[in-house]
């Protein structure tokens, strides 16, 4: 990976970083995740370099002047700020699509299991763990974490 070798360069390389996390947020908004995979690796690389470039600061490899050094803090509050908001468009989007798929697996499960009887009362009786200590695995019933 190549490192940013000067505060300006730090800080064009956090503006396009700035612009692929808004660029994700608006696929996440417009609900097409699928289409995120496409900026992955530039995403990936402009983090590394992000964090290699502040890493050189912080152990005094880098030297630079307070006005840059404020310029630099403006700049990591506003990438902080857009990756709290992509983060939680991500969690968001994650718990949808595990709500999704618990009620996919509830519904084959109830479309698969066993057959409720009746109890020597008459009353019907959902089927106990005893009974089936062992049940024919359905849908997503071998793996409920997703």
């Amino acid at each position: 990976m190549t490192t940013p070798g000067s505060p300006k360069m730090i800080v064009e390389n956090a503006e396009r970083l700035l612009g692929l996390i808004e660029a994700e947020n608006r696929l996440l908004d417009e609900r097409s995740p699928e289409k995120l995979s496409e900026t992955r690796d530039r995403k990936q690389v402009l983090v590394e370099n992000h964090r290699n470039a502040v890493n050189l600061i912080r152990t005094g490899k880098m030297q630079i002047s307070r006005p840059e050094r404020e310029i630099l803090i403006r700049t990591g509050e506003k990438l902080e700020t857009a990756m709290l908001g992509h983060a939680r468009r991500v969690a968001r989007m994650k718990s949808i699509t595990e709500g999704l798929m618990h009620v996919i697996a509830n519904e084959a499960e109830k479309k698969n299991g066993p057959a409720e009887g009746y109890g020597y009362s008459g009353q019907t009786q959902a089927a106990t763990l005893a009974r089936n200590a062992y049940r024919r695995p359905t849908a997503l019933s071998v793996n409920r974490v997703i």
